[in-house]
């Protein structure tokens, strides 16, 4: 993980999306959003969006007044 440039990415401005992210909690900034996808039905999917911080929790209230 660390050798992988990985710390330079969470650092710039856009988004690093990381499948398995569990796996690598300890590495994880410490605000962030998280995105889980679980199997409901054989070809349905449950999809929840959690903010950890104050700045991801602003990410989910913009995305709630959209929708």
């Amino acid at each position: 993980f660390e050798g992988l440039g990985v710390e330079e990415m969470l650092a710039s401005d856009g988004a690093v999306l990381i499948e398995w992210a569990d796996r690598v909690a300890d590495g994880l900034p410490t605000e962030r959003l998280t995105v889980e996808m679980n199997h409901v039905g054989a070809t349905t999917r449950r999809i929840e969006i959690h903010g950890i911080g104050d700045g991801p929790m602003a990410v989910i209230g913009a995305l709630s007044r959209s929708s």
